[in-house]
């Protein structure tokens, strides 16, 4: 697990499960740079995400068409209320727990150690981020260029706006989710 190394080292170092001097970038910036670069790097992502849509879905009918397909419980057979639940607990961890250790171990632990790669750096650190996300292998070339921003942006040595700004991507798909599932009728 992800967050498991990171722990260890914190034991060996503060003699305690810590991540003090292991998590990098942790700097306060000023709150007048969060109002700037939360809308960029929206607005940034959402273009890269939205154009690449073609890609991810010809990759994913041609080169993975042998996996099946994720459609997060919208197809027919569950409840809207067992939805309803379901992605209750997809804001939670989908959108909020997940990207924050991944956040903490990306950005804030991998990242600052990769500075062999140089300029390469935050190219490589996406593309990482990309495979570990192995369940949509379709969408490797998107997260790659995806994630870049926030590689960029986690260079500014703040966390703290790079697990917002994943935490908001996340939530857009749930909030499609919510919206899809609220427009349905009763599903039985």
């Amino acid at each position: 697990m992800n967050w498991a190394y990171p722990l260890y080292i914190g034991k060996k170092r503060n003699w305690r499960y810590s991540l003090q001097g292991v998590v990098l970038y942790r700097t306060p910036i000023p709150a007048l740079q969060y109002i700037l670069w939360f809308p960029v790097l929206l607005v940034i992502m959402g273009v890269i995400f939205t154009a690449m849509k073609p890609v991810d879905t010809s990759l994913q009918s041609t080169l993975f068409s042998w996996l099946p397909v994720l459609e997060s419980g919208l197809t027919d057979g569950y409840s809207r209320e067992v939805l309803i639940r379901t992605y209750m607990m997809l804001a939670v961890f989908g959108a909020v727990v997940g990207p924050t250790i991944e956040e903490l171990y990306f950005r804030g632990f991998l990242l600052p150690r990769m500075e062999y790669a140089g300029k390469w750096a935050p190219r490589l650190h996406s593309f990482l981020f990309a495979l570990y996300h192995m369940w949509t292998p379709w969408m490797f070339v998107t997260r790659t260029l995806g994630i870049v921003p926030l590689a960029y942006a986690a260079r500014r040595r703040n966390l703290n706006l790079v697990i917002t700004v994943h935490i908001l991507v996340n939530l857009v798909d749930v909030i499609a989710g919510v919206v899809f599932i609220l427009g349905m009728g009763a599903i039985i």
